[in-house]
């Protein structure tokens, strides 16, 4: 049915980080090149599943090894025919956010802030340009963030979130120094309140909608924290979710709305798909003029 050609283009058409970031699976660290995963199989507290992105390739140590299609044949479930319709059809990119929940205090892990600046280096500016976002509302918001870690100095666009840590983003890396948490701001004594997933999000609010501090905001900066959220929003009368247009985005919806059934889901109406985000949105704007 298919020839060794289109196996083969199959494998690599579609990264296996990206595929499995669109099930909301994100990697606890990357080390030589590779990406490490907890094991999406099974329970563990240690992760053991490896992604190579050069190759393409997963070695989940205990379990199996193999290519992209052998992995979306396990998760999905499906046979070989159903697996390269699957790869075939997919579409959409999703962002690999490093995540790093518990790991152990050993000097491979530590980061040190060399300073923290307004945003100034041009690649950073050019990326946030890249996404909609003008220089004068990242720099309301966010900082330069120029840190050390064991392989070198970096630099990057951070945000603050109230565990006194930063959400870093730039061109080629999205990640977290410092305790991953949510980030919250205007005025939290207010009836309302708007939430959204990630910063990048929030920015393209702020320059789609503007920026009233009358109003509370809440960036969740990982989706694992929608939990944490729930009972405090029962202060708030009005609930605008901003969410990805993504599984893992839907699911993180349907959690609020269970317990808040009044909560207002907005990516429906305002960026329906394909549009993945509210920066897609932004940016389907800045295309179209609309």
């Amino acid at each position: 049915m298919y020839t060794n050609d289109q196996v083969e283009h199959a494998k690599h058409s579609l990264s296996i980080t990206q595929y499995l970031a669109s099930k909301g699976i994100q990697p606890i660290k990357t080390s030589g090149g590779q990406y490490l995963y907890f094991s999406p199989f099974r329970d563990e507290k240690t992760p053991s599943f490896w992604v190579e992105p050069a190759s393409n390739v997963f070695n989940d140590f205990g379990e199996d090894y193999g290519d992209l299609i052998r992995l979306v044949m396990k998760l999905e479930k499906l046979n070989f025919v159903g697996a390269m319709k699957f790869i075939i059809n997919f579409s959409g990119t999703y962002d690999i956010e490093i995540q790093a929940p518990n790991l152990p205090s050993n000097p491979q892990y530590q980061h040190k802030i060399i300073n923290i600046t307004a945003v100034t280096d041009y690649r950073l500016l050019n990326y946030a340009k890249s996404r909609g976002i003008d220089s004068k509302t990242l720099n309301n918001f966010c900082r330069q963030i120029r840190y050390s870690s064991p392989k070198g100095d970096f630099t990057s666009i951070g945000f603050k979130n109230e565990g006194a840590g930063w959400e870093l983003r730039n061109e080629r890396f999205k990640g977290c120094l410092g305790e991953k948490n949510i980030t919250l701001l205007g005025d939290l004594n207010s009836t309302t309140i708007n939430i959204f997933e990630g910063f990048i999000d929030f920015l393209s609010y702020v320059v789609l909608f503007g920026y009233s501090p009358k109003q509370a905001f809440l960036v969740l900066n990982s989706l694992s924290l929608v939990n944490r959220i729930l009972e405090p929003l029962n202060k708030f009368s009005y609930i605008n979710l901003y969410l990805d247009n993504d599984a893992s985005g839907r699911k993180a919806t349907e959690q609020v709305l269970d317990k808040y059934p009044n909560a207002c889901d907005w990516d429906i109406g305002l960026y329906p798909v394909p549009l993945k985000d509210l920066n897609d949105k932004l940016m389907y704007k800045i295309r179209n003029g609309r």
